[in-house]
């Protein structure tokens, strides 16, 4: 009895390492995945992007600069907000330390364009920090070797190279007593303390760097889908006012059959009421859908001039973010549009590379089409 729950557990052990390991990978020169073998070890073994798409990501440390800054800045807000500025467009993940006389440290990790996407993106250099004590160093036995600490809750890391040869050197460049102690890493033994680091995560820890899909809208895109999308609109708004009319029959005769007796007369009086209430929030169903449908007579007007980053509705603005030649060029070219209204930027915009980052925001006006003209008339004439 003893051993079948033994092996049960051992089986079941296995199965949740197979299963995690399925989403883990490796990104160093190449992409690896994590397979333990039939003496218990943990390796790396070669794959690629095509078989294999990790969603959680380690990275090796010379695919990302490591920056260890020190902003004159005591509101961590502020230090976001301008790390964001600093940094737009980068693809980079940030850490917050402690704030000492008015000063927030912080750690920046620049990821280089070859790595590729994943969920949780995590630096092999902050994984190690997990395993190390405050003011320990490590030295990872990779090629070339790898220098890891953590200091007043930051990481700093190097690669072995001219300048910093061993770990005395390494101590140095950051400042750490050469007395402190030191903790080796053998080469066979990464892959197995990477996921020991990885166990160790809180989850502050884990959103830090995590990162959720981003949908791309470009020009090209939206060409694509404007087509279907306006045949589809119309098909809608076409189905929905057969529905009304043929509804509105239903109910007409529903009426009609009511004449027969006073008592009966009543109680369809009740029902008619529920059905004109249906009818109503069709109605006006209809009417929203009209309304956000002139949307479509407004893109043409930013897609040939702007690239576009952000594209959504929240609480009926429409919102709207990306770059282009000139920010009020673009806002006067809406604000000319006659299905606009109100339109604005929602932030300054800003300038890099020659282009203007911009984020405006407008409502757009009911798009009164004939068959919403007809629709009009016909609820007059049975009124």
């Amino acid at each position: 009895m003893v051993e079948e729950k033994t092996s049960l557990k051992t089986n079941s052990v296995k199965w949740l390492y197979s299963s995690f390991f399925q989403f883990l990978g490796y990104y160093n020169q190449g992409l690896f995945n994590f397979k333990k073998t039939t003496d218990a070890n943990i390796e790396f073994v070669a794959t690629n992007e095509v078989d294999f798409t990790p969603r959680i990501l380690i990275v090796g440390r010379r695919h990302y600069r490591e920056l260890n800054r020190s902003y004159p800045i005591e509101s961590k807000s502020e230090v976001k907000k301008l790390i964001n500025l600093e940094y737009a467009g980068q693809r980079l993940h940030y850490k917050l330390g402690k704030v000492e006389n008015g000063k927030t440290l912080v750690n920046i990790w620049l990821f280089k364009e070859e790595v590729p996407n994943s969920l949780l993106t995590l630096p092999e250099s902050f994984l190690f920090s997990n395993l190390a004590l405050s003011e320990q160093m490590l030295t990872i036995q990779c090629r070339p070797p790898l220098f890891v600490t953590l200091q007043n809750t930051i990481v700093y890391s190097q690669t072995s190279n001219a300048m910093i040869s061993g770990p005395d050197s390494f101590a140095m460049s950051v400042g750490m007593p050469l007395a402190n102690e030191q903790k080796v890493i053998e080469e066979s033994a990464i892959a197995e303390n990477l996921l020991k680091a990885i166990k160790k995560l809180s989850l502050k820890q884990i959103g830090l760097f995590w990162s959720w899909p981003r949908v791309e809208f470009t020009r090209q895109s939206l060409k694509a889908a404007l087509g279907p999308a306006l045949v589809l609109g119309i098909l809608y708004l076409l189905g929905s006012s057969l529905y009304l009319s043929g509804y509105k029959t239903y109910l007409q005769s529903q009426i009609e059959q009511q004449s027969d007796s006073i008592d009966f007369a009543l109680d369809s009086s009740n029902q008619m009421e529920r059905l004109i209430q249906q009818y109503k929030v069709s109605q006006e169903f209809a009417a929203a859908q009209l309304h956000v449908a002139a949307i479509w007579y407004v893109l043409p007007d930013i897609l040939p001039d702007a690239d576009l980053s952000r594209f959504e509705l929240i609480q009926g603005r429409f919102v709207v973010a990306g770059k282009t030649e000139r920010a009020t060029s673009l806002l006067e070219k809406l604000s000319k549009n006659a299905y606009v209204n109100d339109a604005r930027f929602d932030n300054p915009t800003r300038t890099s590379r020659g282009k203007e980052y911009f984020v405006v925001s407008f409502t757009v006006k009911p798009l009164v089409t004939e068959l919403a003209i007809a629709a009009e008339k016909s609820d007059h004439a049975g009124i």
